[in-house]
């Protein structure tokens, strides 16, 4: 079955499950608001769940083929595109990561995709080993694989591009290139298995909340949606801003806690990140829904209180110059806005959205503070 199909298949199981939900809505006395829990749930699998990961999984094999293609003819414009491949995949990658759910984490897809931080030993190691095949690969710790060791032998920050080529067509050069077309199948095989995970199965635990097998109740559901937006606020302002400024240790800034600092798209990772939580919460141009149809029933104003947190979110990472690695020593004030800012909705998630919603919140405030 195509994706294509399979998506189809998950529609009419929530056209299914959702409507016994919509009839008691029509049942409900008119001074009681409609619960609109399994409406949103479905939206979210089937306007933005669903689609993020199966785009992810397509620019996957895209980059497999890209960096083929470089192998096959190692020069600037072959190069251009495979890096161009590998950073276009970062955007859907990077929106779904924002909402750590389900099998992205359970079945430890982050991890075997986007370790970080990133580790140039553990890919040098696996190229001087000489690793030819998948099982040799599936040997090796996440640390020597996913998206960041295929940036890293895609970029070199200091020398450019020049000296990538050259190490491709050097005495290792066959080995460097066998590695890289190894890691970017392993990476659109991780990708297109995460898809699969979703469609076949977690995406009607989800949708069948309140009688399916993982959400019998429909609070478990949003109690998991919730979390997970917490969670990836948090990896977000203290993980991948927090941590490089040196805000949570006494030793100082440190660049290579910096994601993507090789490629330089740390700021376009952090940004990415932001608009997948902002989709999750305010729903998509296309009419998909996001938790604000909860929250503002509840109590419009902390729902106006999460929007403009939010905003001002986004305007303080984007006053933060580029690039990141360099900011964080040469600009520390303006990083550390945008790292305060993006606490500042994660705080009033945990504080106010759980509490409105009584969603039990997993991870504490001070959680790696």
């Amino acid at each position: 079955m195509n994706d294509r199909s399979r998506s189809k298949s998950v529609l009419v199981g929530v056209v299914a499950l959702v409507g016994l939900s919509f009839g008691a809505l029509v049942a409900c006395p008119a001074n009681q608001e409609p619960d609109r829990r399994a409406e949103l749930l479905a939206s979210l699998v089937e306007a933005q769940f669903i689609p993020t990961l199966g785009e992810a999984s397509e620019r996957g094999e895209a980059l497999h083929t890209a960096a083929t293609a470089l192998c096959s003819s190692p020069d600037a414009a072959h190069l251009d595109a495979a890096q161009d491949a590998w950073w276009q995949l970062r955007a859907p990658w990077k929106r779904a990561l924002a909402i750590p759910l389900g099998p992205i984490i359970d079945d430890g897809f982050d991890m075997a995709i986007d370790f970080w931080p990133l580790r140039p030993s553990s890919v040098e190691g696996g190229v001087a080993a000489g690793v030819s095949s998948q099982a040799e690969l599936d040997a090796l710790g996440v640390a020597s694989k996913g998206m960041p060791a295929v940036e890293y032998l895609l970029w070199d920050p200091l020398a450019g591009d020049e000296a990538v080529l050259a190490a491709l067509t050097g005495a290792d050069g066959p080995a460097r290139c066998a590695y890289l077309e190894l890691l970017t199948a392993d990476v659109a095989l991780r990708l297109a298995e995460l898809d699969d995970a979703w469609r076949d199965d977690y995406a009607t635990q989800l949708v069948g909340a309140g009688t399916s097998e993982t959400y019998p109740d429909l609070a478990l559901a949003i109690d998991a949606i919730v979390n997970a937006m917490i969670a990836g606020l948090h990896d977000l302002d203290d993980m991948k801003l927090a941590k490089p400024l040196g805000l949570t240790s006494a030793s100082g800034a440190d660049p290579e806690l910096v994601e993507s600092r090789i490629s330089d798209r740390s700021l376009t990772d952090a940004r990415d990140a932001l608009a997948g939580f902002e989709a999750a919460y305010l729903g998509t141009d296309d009419g998909g829904l996001g938790l604000t149809i909860l929250v503002e029933q509840r109590n419009p104003d902390v729902d106006a209180k999460i929007r403009a947190e939010l905003e001002a979110a986004k305007l303080a990472l984007a006053a933060v110059p580029e690039p990141l690695r360099l900011a964080i020593s040469s600009d520390a004030a303006a990083v550390e806005q945008a790292q305060v800012a993006i606490k500042q909705v994660r705080i009033s998630m945990t504080a106010d959205v759980a509490s409105l919603l009584g969603v039990t919140v997993s991870l504490s405030d001070n959680d790696g503070d």
